[in-house]
């Protein structure tokens, strides 16, 4: 047996998502990790030869700067009278043998009387260290003649353009410059503002007292960045993306998995209040009737609920109100029943329960009376409490069942013995709710047949004036004789019509052939009025009135001729709008008369309100008049009632003389029943009326008249 859609969860795919951003991050960091350190090594190999190149240079420098100084020392001691010196012309051969001949600018001696030079940098830097080679900024001094009174100096002068070829170099980014003790630039030229630069080296020179710049920017660093760029930008993309495109993936598959579950939960779930729906509930009793079948063990219970009355809810207080109510209802039973018992909603009002095994019935009845019991509760819905109640059908498996809806079907039966018992209880099923359902969907079916084929017709009960016997008037009734020929008692088919909805079209049956007969009465009385009933569902009709009119007119009757008869019960349904229609009669003409006057619940100022001409009272306080003094004294208080508000009074159901005569003392105006003529078809009626006409007294208009 298939089973149905099973609710899962759905959960979020965190795990997953996590999951592919770690992959993602892992790849990324990887790339961007080999990227580093591509970039780094490329860096650490620059920064090293950069060192190289800035020890070259300095190297090249301090050679330069320490033949100078030799040659500056060699010059003053051959301005100092030691030319002829074996080691100073060897010293002077040597020198001048390794010296570049670019390298020097020219050799000066200058006298102590030379005023000219007096001011001069490298003058006092010479004097300021006599007897030693002094770096100046032309090159190395040395002072000549006695060390404690020089009487002059020799200048070494150096070729700013060859320093400046020895501070150039031919790698691509190198800047190399030199500075004095105070930052100044001596030789060569320092990088622009606008030379990125990724290292700087300085080096100080023993020669001078100066500093070698070395700045640089990194070819290498550059070509390794832009090969990591050529690789992280693809990584980037590769992993990031495909992070991207696996989330959507797993994000697309979730919002599939949430469709699924989606349609899962259709399927077994109401959409309206949540509660299981019809086809979970009629797995669930295939599945519960299997389980019994194979084990033979205790039977389980089905409850069959339905709201009483919940179609006044929706056609008072609206569709959406009742949508409300029957979600709080859902809300409050599936959160208040036991473990173990389960409960759908099969459609409309309806709801189904499953009790779980049980060796009796009182499992299944204690859950239905906890279920009375919290319908008992009001439903607060906004700022209104809303009352209902509900009747409950309960049926136990047993073998004989073995389909899910012969069990349904026969817990509704048992709900609607619930409802005819008087709503808001529980009924249990037994076999002979089935045969009284079977006689009442024959009967239903036969009732609708006997509609279309025009079996039902009208028959008359006359209306006698009690002061002076003569007929006032006479009654429409419904009757229906089968296809037998055989009458059906209006106990029966009227009450199964007014559930069934066939009562509205039984009306206007008896209406149209009232109009026909009336004027065949009217011969022999003229003036003579026929009353009509009218159902509960009638007086919601708007157009009512507009379809009385129409028939009148098809008939060429007055609207005085019809009187139409509407129960206490039937106007207290709606009570507003019965007396808007009510009303809309009596301004056409017509008069009402207030049925079963006494058996409602209408209050006074109903009573008061409502354009009646006239009140029936009820045969069942006619009936024990003779014996029962409160019921005579119900029927003069209706009578002293009627006599204030000025209108008549018929009483229904006299049966004996007795009761004819007490009601003519109570002052009742007029009366029916078998005593004088059951319903009689037209020409017994006519006979009937024949037969009284000398003391015909009419009900004329509303106005009460007696003999």
């Amino acid at each position: 047996m298939p089973s149905p859609p099973v609710e899962q969860e759905t959960p979020y795919p965190w795990p997953a998502i996590v999951a592919t951003l770690a992959i993602a991050v892992s790849v990324y960091a990887l790339g961007l990790v080999y990227s580093i350190e591509r970039v780094n090594d490329a860096r650490r190999q620059a920064v090293a030869m950069q060192g190289e190149r800035s020890a070259q240079t300095a190297l090249r420098l301090e050679n330069a700067f320490g033949l100078v100084a030799e040659l500056a020392g060699a010059a003053a001691l051959s301005v100092d009278g030691y030319p002829s010196s074996p080691e100073t012309q060897r010293k002077l051969t040597r020198l001048a043998a390794v010296a570049d001949p670019g390298l020097l600018s020219g050799i000066h001696a200058y006298a102590l009387d030379d005023a000219d030079v007096s001011d001069r940098p490298w003058y006092k830097a010479a004097l300021a260290a006599p007897g030693k080679a002094v770096m100046t900024a032309a090159g190395a001094s040395e002072t000549f003649g006695p060390p404690q009174s020089p009487s002059g100096v020799v200048l070494v002068e150096i070729a700013r353009p060859k320093l400046d070829a020895i501070l150039a170099s031919a790698h691509i980014g190198d800047r190399a410059w030199v500075t004095d003790a105070g930052g100044n630039v001596i030789a060569g030229a320092p990088p622009p503002s606008t030379m990125a630069l990724d290292a700087m080296v300085s080096v100080p020179l023993g020669a001078a007292p100066w500093t070698l710049q070395f700045a640089s920017h990194f070819p290498e660093v550059d070509s390794a960045q832009s090969l990591a760029l050529s690789i992280d930008i693809p990584l980037t993309i590769i992993a990031w993306g495909g992070a991207l495109l696996t989330i959507v993936g797993i994000l697309r598959v979730r919002g599939l998995q949430m469709k699924t579950a989606q349609l899962q939960k259709s399927a077994v779930r109401d959409n309206l209040t949540g509660l299981y729906n019809r086809a979970y509930v009629l797995w669930r009793l295939k599945e519960a009737l299997r389980a019994f079948s194979v084990s033979q063990g205790s039977p389980f219970g089905v409850l069959y609920i339905d709201l009483d009355r919940f179609a006044v809810v929706n056609d008072s207080l609206g569709h959406s109100v009742g949508d409300e109510l029957l979600c709080a209802i859902a809300r409050r039973l599936e959160g208040g029943l036991p473990a173990g018992v389960e409960i759908g909603r099969i459609g409309g009002d309806e709801f189904v329960a499953v009790a779980p095994p049980s060796s009796d019935h009182t499992k299944s009845e204690s859950v239905a009376q906890l279920i009375l019991g919290q319908m008992r509760q009001p439903f607060r819905l906004g700022e209104r409490d809303i009352y209902i109640s509900a009747s409950i059908g309960i049926v136990a498996a047993a073998p004989r069942y073995g389909k899910a809806d012969e069990l349904l079907r026969d817990a509704d039966t048992a709900m609607y013995a619930a409802k005819r018992a008087g709503r808001n209880r529980l009924a249990l099923f037994d076999e002979s709710m089935r045969e009284q359902a079977m006689k009442r969907h024959t009967m239903e079916s036969a009732l609708h047949r006997a509609i279309a084929a025009s079996q039902i017709f009208a028959r008359y009960q006359p209306i006698v004036n009690l002061s002076s016997g003569a007929v006032a008037g006479a009654e429409a009734l419904a009757r229906w004789m089968d296809d037998r020929g055989k009458l059906v008692s209006p106990d029966l088919f009227i009450p199964l019509a007014e559930q069934c909805g066939a009562i509205d079209a039984i009306d206007w049956v008896v209406l149209a052939r009232a109009c026909s007969d009336v004027h065949a009465l009217q011969r022999l009385v003229p003036n003579l009025t026929v009353s009509v009933n009218l159902s509960a569902g009638r007086l919601n009709q708007t157009d009512l009135v507009d379809r009385i009119r129409k028939v009148l007119d098809e008939s060429d009757l007055t609207p005085g001729t019809m009187k139409f008869e509407v129960t206490e019960s039937a106007i207290m349904e709606s009570p507003e709008d019965s007396l808007l229609v009510l009303n809309e009669l009596c301004e056409f003409g017509s008069q009402v008369v207030i049925d079963d006057f006494g058996t409602g619940h209408s209050s006074l100022s109903y009573v008061q309100r409502l354009p009646v001409a006239g009140l029936k009272i009820d045969r069942s306080f006619i009936t024990p008049i003779a014996k029962d003094n409160q019921s005579l004294a119900i029927v003069q208080a209706i009578v002293a009632l009627a006599k204030t508000l000025k209108i008549y009074v018929v009483a229904e159901g006299v049966e004996s003389e007795d009761q004819a005569e007490l009601l003519r003392q109570s002052g009742v105006d007029y009366a029916q029943g078998f005593y004088f003529a059951p319903a009689l078809e037209l020409r017994a009626l006519q006979s009937f009326v024949e037969a009284r006409k000398e003391s015909l007294l009419l009900i004329n208009d509303g106005d009460v008249q007696t003999a």
